[in-house]
């Protein structure tokens, strides 16, 4: 079987499910695990993929995002060529990709197995977050920002907001719905202990170092003092087996004392 997967998340499930060997191309931002994918052949961007390319290939199948891949999605079915969405907006939508990709690679077992143990660790955590009795710091998720002060937060419901609180934060922006856009509000940033922002590259830069946070908002408390959570993007914004490493890294940055009060404990 041919595997082509321009979906980060879809590669880093096929390593998980032990199809690796079945993979023959990848996107460009397609980077876990590192050591594997070297030899593969890259297909273009995640928001761009090369479909000459993908179908120069002749994959039995491809792992795409339905929500942001949507046109590609249509020009592989024009084509004849199978495809499977593999995008996940909630913790459930997880657990049945892995499913679904386990039924798709020929080994059901599998993905029924990772299913299991990914619901289970999610309950564990929901038991230790509902627990905890120290402060949780107040926190906003910033995906983007620009210089008058607008910016794209995440909600409560949306996956990076239910990893905020899961790892024992308090999401400021918890009473909104979805990745969301907020003007500029002073007030929306007011007592908060820090901005949860994701690290790109070898470097690990952020918004902070690429110059999103000067003008507006040089002037919050948050911003002066550098109280940032950082994080890799390639967890935070990834639905995959990985996401308890996300959270291990954000609950580390939340409770100094880890791991005294780690969920692993439960």
């Amino acid at each position: 079987m041919r595997i082509v997967s321009v979906l980060p998340s879809g590669t880093e499930f096929i390593y998980a499910l032990g199809r690796s060997s079945c993979l023959v191309g990848v996107s460009d931002h397609c980077d876990f695990p590192p050591y594997h994918l070297k030899n593969l052949s890259r297909l273009g961007p995640f928001l761009r993929p090369c479909l000459e390319a993908i179908l120069d290939l002749h994959p039995d199948l491809v792992l795409l995002d339905g929500t942001y891949q949507g046109q590609l999605a249509q020009d592989l079915s024009r084509h004849g060529c199978r495809w499977l969405d593999g995008a996940c907006r909630k913790a459930e939508e997880i657990g049945l990709f892995a499913v679904s990709l386990g039924k798709a690679l020929g080994c059901p077992e599998r993905g029924e197995s990772l299913r299991f143990w990914f619901e289970a660790n999610w309950r564990r955590w929901e038991r230790w977050s509902a627990g905890l009795t120290v402060k949780r710091p107040r926190v906003v998720r910033l995906l983007t920002a620009l210089p008058d002060g607008r910016a794209i937060v995440a909600g409560g419901d949306t996956l990076q907001g239910r990893a905020l609180d899961l790892a024992g934060y308090e999401n400021g922006a918890a009473s909104l719905a979805g990745y969301v856009v907020v003007e500029a509000e002073r007030d929306f940033y007011t007592d908060l202990d820090g901005l949860v922002l994701c690290t790109f590259g070898p470097q690990r830069k952020t918004l902070a170092d690429d110059g999103s946070l000067l003008g507006w908002w040089e002037d919050l408390p948050v911003v002066r003092s550098r109280s940032f959570v950082t994080v890799p993007c390639s967890l935070l914004c990834r639905a995959t087996h990985r996401w308890f490493t996300l959270l291990d890294l954000l609950a580390r940055q939340a409770h100094p004392s880890w791991p005294s009060y780690s969920p692993w404990r439960c």
